[in-house]
């Protein structure tokens, strides 16, 4: 069984001086956002890529696991948005986390990955099917190789076939000569003994 293609990624770059929205968010909620928005890069980023979903149960489990209170969460997370650290109407429509900034670097990383499943309509940032579709063409390209070997070989034993069929067809010929030979020969045999036959009745009294 083939192992399912990998989405998400091992590292992602962080910035040394962050954004001032991020400063902001810091100021709002103290140094515990800084990390809580760090931890969700990191959930983002390795889970989908250029993406993370988001929903009440989500965020429960989020919070769980990095052992903060799921209200101080939840606040980030809406601050955030709001800040535009997250984009809102992709939030509001299709309950996710992801942002242009996020979706630039998850490409770039993943420039020569080939395979990659995109979903359009979470896209926003431009030209991401071109470059994906380009590099699904490179498999293609392997793939087409691959056919142009095996309709090589196949001509190969076809003509591997057809020089047998002409082999048997030539011996074929060869012994239908030898019968017609053969018939001949029984036949101009058979005539002598009728003559001779017929020459020692007409030399009888």
């Amino acid at each position: 069984m083939a192992r399912p293609q990998k989405e998400g990624v091992d590292y992602f770059p962080l910035d040394v001086t962050m954004d001032t929205n991020v400063q902001l968010l810091e100021a709002q909620f103290g140094v515990k956002a800084f990390a809580v928005f760090v931890k969700l890069l990191q959930y983002i980023y390795g889970s989908h890529g250029y993406y993370g979903e988001w929903s009440e149960d989500i965020g429960m489990l989020f919070s769980r696991s990095i052992g903060e209170d799921r209200t101080l969460v939840s606040d980030i997370v809406q601050a955030a948005i709001r800040r535009g650290l997250f984009d809102a109407s992709m939030f509001k429509k299709h309950h996710i986390l992801t942002s242009r900034g996020i979706q630039k670097r998850y490409f770039e990383m993943t420039k020569r990955r080939q395979g990659l499943e995109i979903k359009k309509e979470y896209l926003l940032i431009h030209g991401v099917l071109k470059k994906v579709n380009a590099n699904n063409n490179g498999v293609n390209v392997n793939n087409n190789s691959k056919n142009a070997r095996n309709n090589t070989q196949s001509k190969v034993n076809k003509i591997k076939v057809n020089n047998n069929k002409s082999a048997y067809a030539d011996a074929a010929d060869a012994d239908t000569q030898k019968r017609e030979i053969l018939i001949d020969a029984l036949a101009e045999a058979d005539t002598q003994s009728v003559m001779a036959l017929v020459n020692d009745q007409e030399g009888e009294p």
